[in-house]
């Protein structure tokens, strides 16, 4: 998309739980798409939880990206965070889209329920999170 058409730079907010040096392919894909973006004078802002980073986060960094990390309150498969829940409203308010990657933690549900709430188009990106394979594990709470 050429953003030099819009009076200002489309600003994008991303939302994930976690960028960690540890897990799989979003670690790799997201901080490249919000790299992208912020090439093409999107102003892109990144939040995510806290932790062991991949190279990848601080390369976006450098790209541009404005990363908004945040620490987890609930280490468990929900992955909560109390200061990202409050500062979430603001981080909405202030973007004109939201895109929320992963379904089943609690960053990208509330993403999407703050951009509802405030009536801001939104993107979820699944990831993964409807494969057999992840349906099956823990179906209860899907």
């Amino acid at each position: 998309m050429n953003t030099t058409l819009l009076a200002r730079p489309l600003a994008n907010l991303h939302i994930t739980t976690s960028l960690w040096r540890h897990t799989g392919g979003p670690t790799k894909s997201i901080p490249a798409l919000c790299s992208g973006l912020a090439a093409e004078g999107t102003r892109v802002s990144l939040a995510f939880l806290g932790g062991d980073l991949a190279a990848t986060v601080y390369d976006a960094a450098r790209a541009g990206v404005d990363l908004r990390v945040f620490p987890a309150t609930i280490h468990n498969t929900v992955w909560y965070s109390r200061c990202l829940h409050r500062r979430l409203p603001e981080l909405v308010e202030t973007h004109d889209i939201v895109h929320a990657h992963g379904m089943w933690q609690s960053p990208g549900w509330m993403a999407c329920e703050e951009a509802i709430r405030q009536n801001r188009p939104f993107v979820l990106s699944p990831r993964g999170s409807v494969l057999p394979e992840r349906l099956a594990k823990g179906w209860v709470k899907k």
